[in-house]
């Protein structure tokens, strides 16, 4: 029998590549002894240089998935990363309020890693109220926190997620004097920063790793500090051992 404390519930997109999105969640999530249930939120059409396009799932196919998994197993973890358009994350965020899952971790995907945006300006503001406050920690790079916030300086951005109470974030990719430095922030207060040398090799679907492993952390009763410094730890031996490929190299777990 699977116990509840090796089930997590990943709500994700598809990538062709098997760089990100849902693979990337289950290898995860087998590296830390969990078993990854999975709902998918859209296609896309992607290799590693382009994104091309991005198909979503209707919200009646979200929820039934929800329901049917929900039969045969305790859904308490999720972790959730690519969210199409407005309408799945309002689904989403409905979902989470009416089954009031332990840990949410959210990976507030903005745009697709070679740049192309998903969600317009008008969109954020929903995208915070409908879904991202309802995450147990939010973990943004920089870029996209500055992108939700419209806010450029760090500090300020928390500050505004915090009024839009979302009190958790692990704030990614600041560069500083050769070093790549993430923030922990609870309730508007820095907790922690945990800091690793920039690599000059492009990096596929780490950011999902991260989060995933986070929330794999968590479920062990780490603390929220361990947890993220820990999944930092991680992804340095992972990106060191990662497959070489011309245009970005890929996460080897």
């Amino acid at each position: 029998m699977i116990k509840d404390e090796n089930l997590i519930l990943s709500i994700a997109g598809h990538d062709p590549s098997g760089g990100a999105g849902i693979q990337v969640d289950a290898q995860i999530a087998n590296h830390h002894g969990k078993h990854c249930l999975s709902i998918l939120t859209c296609e896309t059409i992607q290799n590693l240089k382009s994104f091309k396009k991005i198909i979503p799932q209707e919200e009646k196919y979200v929820q039934e998935n929800f329901n049917h998994l929900l039969k045969n197993f305790s859904l308490k973890y999720f972790k959730i990363g690519l969210v199409p358009n407005i309408e799945i994350a309002s689904k989403l965020g409905s979902l989470i309020s009416s089954n009031k899952p332990e840990i949410v971790v959210i990976d507030p995907i903005l745009k697709s890693g070679t740049g192309k945006k998903i969600f317009l300006k008008k969109d954020l503001n929903s995208l915070m109220q409908k879904l991202y406050s309802k995450a147990t920690l939010l973990t943004p790079n920089l870029h996209e926190l500055q992108t939700l916030t419209n806010r450029k300086d760090l500090i300020d951005g928390i500050l505004f997620l915090h009024d839009q109470g979302i009190e958790n974030v692990y704030v990614t990719g600041e560069l500083k004097k050769g070093k790549i430095r993430n923030h922990l922030y609870s309730k508007g207060e820095l907790i922690n920063i945990d800091e690793v040398s920039k690599l000059k090799t492009i990096i596929h679907g780490s950011g999902c790793a991260l989060s995933a492993s986070i929330l794999c952390y968590l479920i062990d009763k780490k603390s929220l500090k361990d947890a993220c410094s820990r999944s930092q730890s991680l992804m340095k031996v992972l990106v060191k051992n990662s497959r070489n490929h011309i245009h970005q190299n890929i996460l080897k777990i």
